[in-house]
This record gives C-alpha cells, structure tokens and sequence, in this order.
C-alpha cells in the first residue's frame, strides 16, 4: 500500500480498498490484511475524518475453497435434480 495512492483515492472517490501486510509485534510473522478507508467528513481543505477497517486475510485460501467447493456441490446436486424431473 502506497500512502499516495491511498491519499489520491480518498480525495477522488472517497473511499480506497486494498490488501497490504502487517507484520506479528513479537514474531515478524506476515498478516494479510485487506483494508476498507472511507472519508467520513470533508471540509473545504479535504478528507477531515477518515475511517479504517482492516480484515485479517490469514485462512482466506481455505475459505475460498470451502466456498468453491460448495459452489460445485450445489451446481452437481442442480444438474442431477433437473435430470430426474425430465
């Protein structure tokens, strides 16, 4: 994440949406991280009151297999309903 890029973002659209890494205090171990930033308030200056909310993204890979998993079950289990009721 690039602090300009963010800057540019919150001044243009008023929101920026993006995955970065922060890193474990104690064990330097690398978070994944997927931040939301929205401007709240403006003032005749520019963003005055901005709002973070950061997502820790550790275990995301097994969630989306989890979800596509389900995904292929359901799109099975719809392929064999529609070929009992023909």
């Amino acid at each position: 994440m690039q602090a300009r890029e963010v800057e540019s973002a919150l001044v243009e659209r008023g929101e920026w949406n993006g995955l970065t890494e922060f890193r474990h205090f104690v064990t330097g171990e690398p978070i994944p991280m997927l931040i939301s930033t929205f401007v709240l308030q403006h003032t005749r200056t520019g963003p005055s009151l901005v709002a973070s909310f950061a997502q820790d993204r550790r275990g995301a890979e097994e969630d989306e297999q989890r979800l596509h998993r389900a995904l292929a079950e359901s799109a099975y289990r719809a392929r064999g309903s529609r070929r009992s009721q023909t």
